[in-house]
C-alpha cells in the first residue's frame, strides 16, 4: 500500500503510477510505502442468514448470542447517478481501479 493525496490525484496519475510499478524507477523511491495486510473472505451466503447486519452496522433482527460471527449485508454500485444526498453515515469501503 502506498499512501497518495486523494484530491491531488487524478485518474491519469493513477495509470501512471501503476505502470511505474512494474518497472525500477525512482518513482518507487518517492513513494512511502504503509505496512498494512488485507484479508478478505468470499464465500456463499446461506439461503437465510440468521444473524445480519446492514451496511451501516446495524442489527436486521436482534438475536440472543453475540458470540456468533454476523452476516454483514453489501450494498451495490448504483446503476445510474444518485440525486439524493446523503442523509445517514455509512461505514463503506471503496476500491477504485
Amino acid at each position: 500500500f502506498f499512501k497518495q493525496e486523494g484530491d491531488r490525484l487524478s485518474d491519469e496519475d493513477l495509470y501512471k503510477f501503476l505502470a511505474d510499478m512494474r518497472r525500477p524507477s525512482s518513482v518507487l523511491r518517492r513513494l512511502r510505502p504503509i505496512t498494512a495486510q488485507l484479508k478478505i473472505d468470499i464465500s456463499p451466503a446461506p439461503e437465510n442468514p440468521h444473524y445480519c447486519l446492514t451496511p451501516e452496522l446495524l442489527q436486521v433482527k436482534l438475536y440472543p448470542d453475540s458470540r456468533v460471527r454476523p452476516t454483514r449485508e453489501i450494498l451495490e454500485f448504483p446503476a445510474r447517478d444518485v440525486y439524493v444526498p446523503n442523509t445517514t453515515y455509512r461505514n463503506l469501503l471503496y476500491i477504485y481501479p
